[in-house]
């Protein structure tokens, strides 16, 4: 029996497919809904996932205090497939006012690697490599946003032998997420896994990355002149609702090439109900006329109350979804501590800013099945600046996620 049209509606996306065999359509064992012609050659998919987000703060009496709220953290809808031995992937974002690409390239597989072109994720460390579905807690540690170059246009390699992972690629700075970013970087990282199984791993790895922040091409609307290049990254210590914690660790800006150099190295294990993960990074930055710095680490250890475990995928060097095994789902705690230090001067002088973030977090997830968890997050994050010799925050947040993977 031939059906000749497949329709399915996720959210507000429509998507059909036709002339294929009834069994074509495939039960839902992974999220999304997928089809698949008789020889092969040609499978498509539709899915995406929502995250909503709601945080409470105990503020302390230094500026402003954070406003409780209600946030839809992401609410993606992802379309992908594959023919004659190319795939493609295309994941928009719609939990902001306008629709944002998240994801969209074409790949292929070369061997036991995969080649990526388009709008991609080059990977700098092993909590940017898991997807945010599978992160332990409601947000990554503070290293991965300051190291981490995001969504960027650029070509990925990525690949594995029998114990080792690895992955370089070269990605264009001229994004979507600031008018006046202009430049090139390239990141390489590979790591081994010398004792995988079902339920236990060793993970070891190291990241190194390369960036040149160069002019930009952008036009001040009031002087007509071009806007001058620079580095500036900012942080949430107390999570992305928490814009009133936000702090500057580095801005350089004298309109310059800044030259960046980054490097990471990472561990991880999993052994039954346990697992652990940990990483450090710094990351140097020089126009000639300033320097930079921003360094960092964490650690944290979790523990599932039910008999499941922390799958891993060895790859590609990351954790993947969690499987509950029992009909209740899956309980997992877990604790985090995280330090961050960013500083700036002219060459050769005094610093002109010395940050230092510490956060304390502890977590419960209810994994209800692969598709659906909730998140308990209580983080404590305390900043410091050392040349104000001040306190600039010191926030509780408790944040409770609903996740959906559909």
């Amino acid at each position: 029996m031939k059906i000749r049209s497949i329709a399915a509606l996720c959210g507000s996306f429509l998507i059909s497919v036709t002339a294929f065999d009834a069994h074509a359509v495939e039960v839902r064992t992974n999220p999304g809904i997928r089809v698949q012609s008789d020889d092969g050659i040609f499978s498509a998919y539709v899915g995406g996932r929502i995250l909503m987000d709601g945080a409470l703060y105990d503020n302390d009496d230094i500026g402003p205090g954070n406003v409780p709220g209600i946030q839809a953290r992401q609410m993606r809808i992802e379309v992908g497939g594959s023919a004659y031995g190319w795939n493609f992937t295309t994941e928009m974002e719609f939990a902001d006012n306008v629709p944002e690409l998240m994801l969209g390239f074409v790949s292929t597989q070369i061997g036991q690697a995969e080649f990526r072109i388009g709008h991609i994720l080059p990977y700098m460390t092993l909590d940017a490599r898991n997807s945010s579905l599978q992160v332990t807690f409601t947000e990554r540690a503070l290293l991965t946003s300051m190291l981490w170059p995001i969504y960027r246009w650029g070509m990925a390699y990525t690949g594995f032998t029998d114990k080792t992972f690895y992955h370089a690629s070269v990605y264009n700075l001229d994004n979507d997420d600031s008018k006046t970013t202009d430049g090139w970087g390239a990141i390489t990282r590979m790591g081994f896994d010398p004792a995988y199984s079902d339920r236990s791993s060793l993970h070891f790895g190291g990241g190194f990355a390369v960036e040149r922040y160069g002019y930009s091409n952008a036009l001040d609307e009031e002087t007509g002149e071009h806007e001058a290049q620079g580095v500036r990254l900012r942080l949430l210590p107390a999570g992305r609702i928490a814009t009133d914690s936000r702090v500057t660790m580095i801005e350089i800006n004298n309109g310059r090439r800044v030259d960046a150099y980054k490097f990471a190295l990472e561990t991880s294990g999993s052994r039954g109900r346990w697992s652990y993960q940990a990483e450090y990074g710094r990351g140097i930055y020089d126009d000639g006329i300033e320097e930079g710095e921003l360094s960092g680490y964490y650690g944290y250890v979790s523990y599932f109350l039910t008999d499941d475990t922390r799958p891993y995928d060895h790859k590609l060097g990351r954790y993947v979804r969690v499987r509950p095994k029992g009909s209740h789902g899956a309980f997992e705690i877990a604790a985090r501590y995280q330090h961050a230090h960013g500083e700036q001067g002219p060459s050769g002088a005094a610093l002109t800013r010395d940050i230092d973030i510490d956060a304390v977090s502890g977590v419960i997830n209810w994994y209800r099945n692969p598709f659906v968890r909730f998140t308990l997050d209580i983080t404590h994050a305390r900043t410091e600046d050392a040349v104000a010799q001040a306190r600039l925050d010191a926030t509780t947040t408790a944040t409770f996620r609903v996740q959906l993977d559909y």
